[in-house]
């Protein structure tokens, strides 16, 4: 598409998908520049909502650990690219238990919550669901199995040497 104005509007953008519109400049004799001046892409999701700003899911690294004495850690880390969360909120078995703020991230941009008062031998579903400014992004859980006694004495060990 090709205008000389400096506004242009698109028709009605595909729901569920990300489309990207880019801007090149030209000249009175329509010489058109190589380069990109500036480019967008603008998310929406299933309904037409843009969520092109809201943090995305915390999909890498998502694990939850079993701790003795009725405890668990849940770890996860971010993409890299897009909006970055300003906050996380930690949902144990669907109910809130609590929040982790971006700037308590551990290096390279991983992050940690601890639970406490689980059940031995019971399943628990840990969900993160990541926020900014724009909005909440998509909830990532993954299950964990409750561990009150921790492991049994360790009542020998062996060792051999490997020439």
């Amino acid at each position: 598409m090709v205008t000389t104005g400096t506004s242009w509007s698109s028709g009605p953008l595909a729901a569920g998908q990300a489309t990207s519109f880019g801007l090149r400049a030209i000249d009175q004799q329509g010489g058109e520049e190589k380069n990109l001046d500036c480019a967008v892409t603008i998310e929406l999701d299933p309904f037409g909502g843009d969520i092109t700003a809201r943090p995305k899911s915390p999909v890498s690294g998502l694990r939850a650990v079993a701790l003795a004495g009725g405890q668990a850690r849940v770890e996860w880390t971010y993409p890299a690219e897009g909006p970055a969360p300003t906050s996380c909120e930690v949902m144990l078995s669907g109910a809130p238990v609590g929040s982790v703020p971006e700037a308590a991230g551990m290096p390279y941009g991983g992050y940690s919550f601890g639970v406490a008062g689980l059940s031995d031998g019971s399943i628990y579903t840990l969900t993160v669901v990541p926020s900014n400014g724009w909005g909440s992004g998509p909830p990532t859980s993954v299950t964990v199995i409750g561990n009150a006694t921790g492991p049994a004495a360790v009542d020998g060990l062996s060792a051999a040497v490997i020439v």
